[in-house]
């Protein structure tokens, strides 16, 4: 999911109505970083989609702090869960 498609949700979903924005580990998905290789690490650039999650979840954590949305995660397996904005 991307930010066009959460915005555009949020304006016309009715109370109840839940959006999903991610699924896995949001926290360690927000942080990805790629070293030299091309491997994944703790130093050097984020990635792309570590962008994209981070944009993501700063604008879902925006939309809580307005009220707009209640925020839930839910556990799918070891280590990935499902993350979940409901309109309020």
């Amino acid at each position: 999911m991307d930010k066009r498609e959460f915005m555009a949700w949020l304006l016309r979903a009715k109370p109840g109505e839940k959006f999903t924005y991610h699924e896995g580990m949001l926290s360690a998905d927000r942080l990805r970083r790629i070293g030299k290789g091309g491997r994944m690490t703790t130093g050097g650039r984020r990635n792309n989609k570590a962008r994209r999650v981070e944009d993501m979840a700063t604008l879902v954590a925006a939309a809580q702090h307005n009220g707009a949305i209640a925020i839930t995660q839910r556990r799918v397996c070891d280590g990935v869960y499902q993350y979940e904005a409901q309109r309020v």
